[in-house]
């Protein structure tokens, strides 16, 4: 790959490519250590809503966003749970609750369809996809302390 000249050697040059490739990886900044993600267990969820659609769509959604989503309320550190307003092409929301580990109230909101959806045709495939993207987007922005078994 490399060849020999008269002034240097192959192995002259790999130390140097060797010694550039450290220097670059030390003044690039590290990585954080990595820090313990908030598991969410997803609650009651009720009214217009496809259940098991809506919450598989909803755990996808908060697990892209970095949040762990746990099947056991015992393992989380918040529960997330809701009720839809309404579902169908003119009107759809969803007001949702985060609760600590504890019971208090982290977070509560209502998360509307937004209006740019297709005024000729809004299935509710795209209404409960849209909505949870948009829970799990005002969920990501919540400080979710983490609790450790120390």
């Amino acid at each position: 790959m490399w060849e020999q000249n008269e002034g240097g050697s192959i192995i002259q040059m790999r130390t140097l490519l060797v010694a550039t490739l450290s220097l670059i990886a030390a003044v690039l900044p590290q990585p954080a250590a990595e820090q313990a993600r908030p598991a969410i267990y997803i609650g009651s969820v009720v009214g217009g809503v496809n259940n098991d659609r809506f919450r598989t769509l909803l755990r996808a959604e908060l697990e892209r966003s970095g949040l762990l989503v746990t099947d056991v309320r015992e393992n989380s550190d918040a529960v997330l749970s809701g009720s839809a307003s309404a579902w169908s092409e003119s009107v759809a929301s969803f007001s949702a609750v985060l609760a600590g580990r504890n019971g208090e109230q982290l977070w509560a909101g209502t998360v509307p369809r937004p209006l740019k959806l297709r005024k000729t045709h809004c299935d509710d495939r795209d209404t409960t996809t849209t909505l949870a993207q948009n829970l799990a987007r005002a969920v990501r922005k919540v400080k979710i302390p983490v609790h450790t078994d120390e």
